[in-house]
């Protein structure tokens, strides 16, 4: 859980800077180092890595991509330079949930959402004078929109799969929190939002 908090912590922290200081990318490289890697035998990471690279061959993606599989408490998550991270559970989930999970991590990844939160956060650098950023509604609902298009993303990937979003939705009663956060919407928000778009 510590590590969590950590991420959260720094991922918050580094986007609140227009562009992260050489102290902030040592961090999250620090906190990068600390995810613990599953064995490059262990059939799940197998299993994960031949899905992500049927994903990757079905949306025709061409950027350098990695991905990672740990066995840390982040269901998903995705660094800037192209890496995702998984959690190597989510290799026993059924197809359609690993591939909601692994196609809304690339989602984040092809629509540029590190470059594009630094770019918010240097043209609106006034927002954040005298405010929190996890205060700031603006900020906000930036976040909060790369979640639904990294989820509409992932119904796209659902969709060039042949796979049906109801298998796929569960998986948010497992791993999503209910309520809002700084950076996520609240779990009903985004499987509606999801359901609109099948």
């Amino acid at each position: 859980m510590k590590y969590l908090l950590a991420a959260c912590l720094l991922l918050v922290s580094s986007f609140c800077c227009a562009t992260p200081s050489q102290d902030e990318a040592q961090a999250l490289r620090e906190f990068h180092d600390t995810l613990w890697l599953v064995s490059e035998s262990d059939p799940r990471l197998l299993q994960l890595n031949a899905d992500f690279r049927e994903l990757v061959k079905a949306t025709g993606v061409t950027l350098p991509l990695k991905l990672e599989v740990t066995s840390t408490p982040l269901i998903g998550h995705s660094f800037p330079g192209g890496v995702i991270v998984v959690q190597v559970d989510l290799a026993s989930l059924p197809r359609a949930q690993r591939m909601l999970v692994l196609g809304h991590e690339l989602g984040h990844q092809v629509l540029g959402h590190f470059a594009s939160a630094f770019a918010f956060l240097d043209n609106n650098s006034q927002l954040f004078t005298n405010q929190a950023a996890e205060d700031n509604p603006a900020w906000r609902t930036f976040l909060h929109q790369q979640e639904y298009d990294a989820d509409a993303y992932a119904v796209h990937c659902l969709h060039l799969l042949g796979l049906p979003l109801a298998d796929a939705v569960p998986i948010f009663e497992v791993y999503a929190d209910a309520d809002e956060s700084l950076t996520h919407p609240a779990t009903k928000a985004r499987i509606a939002r999801m359901r609109q778009l099948n």
